[in-house]
């Protein structure tokens, strides 16, 4: 992430909490759409792809928490 996202999210994070909730939520979710994607071309259905998704990733609350850590608020 470049220095000037890195500031730009702190300073939303300092002022709007919500909405970089918001963007945590939608990175994880933006990651896990991808990899399905990725999934998908390696020939896998999507309910495969999904799960294997999700597997790759871990528990979802636990990359939030992690990515509430590095917060510049934190």
């Amino acid at each position: 992430m470049s220095p000037f996202r890195q500031l730009a999210r702190g300073l939303r994070v300092l002022f709007r909490r919500g909405a970089a909730d918001r963007e945590v939520s939608e990175e994880v979710q933006q990651y896990l759409e991808e990899s399905t994607a990725a999934f998908l071309a390696r020939g896998f259905s999507p309910e495969e792809a999904r799960r294997a998704a999700r597997m790759e990733m871990g528990s979802a609350t636990a990359v939030r928490e992690a990515a509430y850590a590095h917060r510049p608020d934190a």
